[in-house]
């Protein structure tokens, strides 16, 4: 799914950044493809990358605004995140609520897609929640997300 989301971006001349995290143990790792200098070493590193563990929200909603921000170099106003996770988190105030800011300011569009039954956390933070059985162009949301 990261690499078919990679190609539409590429396709449309859009940059893409690939995150993978499991806790805040996990630093994370992230590949940054910018439209016509895509790197695909380090894209083959990221994917290359096996993440286990449990999840929060510290990479999402504290890393990646507020330390990988000005790394990606995003354009305003210009950014979808898709978050993938299985739902099970909590947000916080003392990170919900500078993350909901950052993304008013940034102008960024937030979708989740749980893998299970449960959404928790994610809908305090996200623009759209969908709950998904897989990764499949069957399910409604990952074909939705994979025409952005």
């Amino acid at each position: 799914f990261a690499l078919a989301m990679a190609r539409v971006a590429k396709h449309q001349g859009r940059w893409c950044c690939l995150v993978g995290f499991s806790s805040s143990s996990d630093p994370g790792t992230r590949v940054v493809l910018p439209p016509n200098r895509w790197d695909e070493g380090k894209l083959l590193d990221w994917v290359g990358h096996f993440t286990a563990g449990g999840t929060d929200l510290d990479v999402p909603i504290k890393t990646l605004p507020f330390e990988w921000w000005s790394e990606i170099k995003a354009q305003k106003g210009q950014t979808d995140i898709i978050l993938i996770t299985d739902g099970e988190m909590d947000a916080p105030d003392r990170l919900r609520i500078p993350f909901l800011e950052w993304k008013k300011k940034e102008k960024v569009r937030m979708t989740g897609l749980v893998l299970g039954w449960n959404a928790g956390a994610l809908r305090k933070v996200c623009d759209d929640v969908e709950l998904i059985r897989s990764i499949s162009t069957d399910e409604e949301a990952i074909s939705k997300c994979l025409s952005i």
